[in-house]
């Protein structure tokens, strides 16, 4: 059955890329867009060839499928407590107790839950392999095409905008290393790529006046999803989304005013945060550190960067952020890491030097629409900086930097033009 679930979907799949209008973009040969969906399903099968020779309770792209599994369980036994559980309203019924001692990663991160939750992605994985009668491989090839159509949906906003740009463009949102195989398994990073791709091209259409009360309601959805899988990420949107807003719907012309209005905010909050919460930011931040620190202590992890603590306290953070953001977008160095995904993450460190280089001799430099690059660089360079500053592994980090990474370089591609082509009506309008 798993085998005639896996050629349905892709059938499916692929049927949606030839026919559907959607996928039909000038530039962009639908062949180009097949390829990317292949690549991403070939990711996906090396990943899972990669972690099965390897503890499956410590791979997350097993461990989550398997705690989904023990919820699944409940079925038979309690149909009204399963749908209690999926809907999150008998997370802490005493029936629920037992089935949840079981699971290894259900209340896993309640010390930092503000950060990321994985509660979501485990209901979602239950509900799937209950319709594909519990084959792993089915759950995998949809999850993966929702994180494509998620990440198509955003390309086809810079798409419309961005035209001249197109195939550079592209090639960033499909080849980008970190984010191709870490967006292409049973993970966070896949179903949550899928959810702001969703939130974005809502929001576009919102904005653009679109079907307001439907996609206004769509929006909403995606984002307290985005929420529940991932707070950080939720919050971080709002806080580079709602300055864009604002200068987009207003026409302002100092755009960089409410960036900063913005910034300013988050610093008061983040020194304040102890008189607010139970815990500061800094001892959340500190402690969710520590919980890397000991996890792979007692994993002999090969890729952690430093058994020093985090200071839990906002000044010893504020010190600490160059140095963190330096090893999140530039470490490892060549040879330091002796896991077989190293080389990943540092040849995608390199593109992040040659990429800019290549566009500077090749292209024009021409950063003519700042709301949108203020937008991207205030998003990926706050997820970056609390990525180092809370995760001192190297795997995780090429997890976590994968999509902030993609909204990074997609601020450095969008500020060049090709030297014999003007600007576009359609690229002016952003």
């Amino acid at each position: 059955m798993a085998i005639f679930f896996s050629l349905l979907l892709l059938v499916v799949f692929f049927a949606f890329i030839y026919y559907l209008k959607f996928f039909r973009l000038r530039e962009i040969n639908r062949h180009w867009i097949s390829a990317a969906l292949v690549a991403k399903i070939l990711a996906a099968t090396l990943l899972i060839n990669f972690y099965a020779q390897q503890d499956r309770s410590k791979s997350d792209i097993f461990r989550f499928f398997d705690d989904a599994q023990i919820i699944n369980s409940i079925v038979k036994e309690n149909p009204k407590l399963y749908l209690k559980i999926i809907t999150g309203i008998g997370d802490y019924q005493q029936e629920f107790i037992p089935y949840k001692a079981e699971t290894n990663n259900w209340d896993s991160q309640k010390n930092a839950s503000f950060l990321s939750n994985n509660k979501l992605i485990i209901r979602y994985i239950s509900v799937i392999s209950l319709l594909f009668l519990g084959h792993y491989f089915p759950v995998v090839l949809l999850t993966v095409f929702l994180g494509f159509f998620g990440l198509f949906s955003i390309y086809r906003i810079f798409y419309l905008h961005f035209t001249s740009m197109a195939k550079p463009i592209f090639l960033l949102f499909f080849l980008l290393p970190s984010l191709l195989f870490w967006s292409s398994g049973l993970l966070k990073e896949t179903l949550l790529i899928a959810l702001i791709g969703g939130f974005v091209f809502t929001v576009y259409n919102l904005v653009s006046r679109q079907k307001w009360l439907l996609n206004l309601l769509m929006a909403s959805i995606f984002f307290l999803l985005i929420f529940k899988l991932r707070p950080l990420a939720a919050g971080l949107l709002f806080v580079a989304g709602l300055p864009f807003l604002i200068n987009y719907l207003f026409s302002l012309k100092r755009v960089y005013t409410f960036y900063f209005i913005m910034l300013f905010a988050i610093l008061a909050v983040f020194m304040e945060s102890e008189k607010i919460m139970s815990s500061s930011i800094s001892e959340v931040f500190s402690a969710r550190r520590q919980a890397y620190i000991e996890q792979a202590l007692a994993d002999k992890s090969g890729s952690l960067i430093s058994e020093k603590p985090l200071a839990a306290d906002y000044v010893g953070v504020l010190k600490q952020i160059p140095t963190s953001l330096f090893q999140t977008l530039f470490r490892p160095f060549p040879g330091e890491v002796s896991s077989k995904f190293a080389w990943l993450m540092t040849f995608e460190n390199l593109l992040l030097v040659l990429v800019p280089l290549f566009l500077f001799f090749r292209y024009k430099f021409a950063p003519t629409h700042r709301n949108l690059l203020w937008m991207l660089l205030i998003f990926s360079f706050i997820y970056l900086i609390i990525t180092g500053l809370t995760v001192p592994v190297y795997g995780a980090i090429a997890r976590y930097r994968s999509i902030p990474l993609l909204f990074l370089l997609t601020a450095v591609v969008i500020s060049f033009r090709p030297k014999t082509t003007s600007t576009t009506p359609s690229e002016a309008k952003v």
